[in-house]
């Protein structure tokens, strides 16, 4: 997409955008979702799947810092999300502008399915394997950490999350319309021929268990519960260990969690940008 594309549909979709809530608001299914710090356990999952693309892993190698700071774009990635989900219109704008920005500059040679081709990261196929494994890993840890919702609530959810594509730079076309539909792409790319782990993905993956020392002493889950979600074969590619032991640790990790966030306090529970947001409406609401 195009810099003048974008920003007409920014503009467009600024028209339906609250003052104070946002694009989504405290009614809306979005934001039950994003608020939850669970959900982010399946980070390092996301980042697996998004480099498992060679494109996505030829331009984190060659446009990021991440021998020295391997965590850094997907603290800015989550950072964007939250600023999109839980911000002012403003906000929530200066956050897609600047993700588009940088995305337009990573650009690229790489192999994909024995075909090379050139890239840049604001393609629309290179956006939509993004924003479809945030999508996915977000779904997938709700449902292991949380009640699950019913059908019906989860494709409110998926239809009003298109939204955040969109301000990602995505074309309307390029979102899978229907939940159904999006579960269908997801299938097909993760049992597929383009996902591919090559070398640099490898290098990325163990740059990974690096960081600061929190980073450092969090990596054996942040791998126990990545091995555990990922499809067999990346599981493998990523040489990612798993036995029954590492089977039991994790359902017994998973079974701790969800007796254990109901009764987790709102600033533990929910991640800052959702306080934030509420705080906001409520002054709002009482001035």
């Amino acid at each position: 997409m195009k810099q003048d594309v974008f920003e007409q549909l920014l503009n467009d979709l600024r028209q339906h955008a609250d003052p104070v809530h946002g694009f989504f608001g405290p009614e809306s299914i979005t934001w039950q979702i994003n608020r939850e710090n669970v959900i982010y356990l399946s980070g390092m999952r996301a980042l697996l799947l998004q480099i498992a693309h060679p494109a996505v892993a030829e331009g984190v190698a060659h446009h990021s810092r991440f021998r020295q700071d391997p965590f850094g774009r997907a603290i800015r990635t989550f950072h964007t999300v939250h600023a999109i989900v839980f911000g002012r219109p403003d906000e929530a704008l200066k956050a897609a502008r600047r993700a588009f920005a940088i995305h337009a500059r990573v650009q690229g040679r790489t192999f994909i399915e024995e075909s090379e081709r050139t890239f840049v990261a604001t393609d629309d196929d290179l956006l939509l394997w993004v924003y479809a494994t945030l999508v996915d890993s977000a779904m997938l840890a709700y449902r292991l950490f949380l009640p699950d919702l019913p059908r019906a609530e989860w494709e409110r959810a998926y239809e009003e999350g298109k939204r955040v594509g969109l301000l990602f730079g995505l074309s309307p076309e390029a979102i899978p319309p229907t939940l159904g539909d999006f579960e269908t792409y997801m299938h097909t790319m993760l049992n597929g021929s383009t996902l591919q782990v090559t070398p640099s993905a490898r290098e990325i993956a163990l740059a990974l268990h690096g960081g600061t020392w929190w980073l450092r002493l969090i990596a054996p889950l942040n791998r126990l519960i990545a091995a555990a979600t990922l499809p067999e074969h990346l599981r493998t590619a990523f040489d990612l260990p798993w036995s029954s032991q590492r089977e039991w640790a994790f359902r017994l990790f998973v079974a701790v969690v969800r007796r254990t966030v109901p009764y987790l306090p709102p600033h533990i529970r929910y991640v800052p940008a959702a306080r934030q947001a509420w705080k906001r409406i409520h002054r709002t609401r009482r001035t």
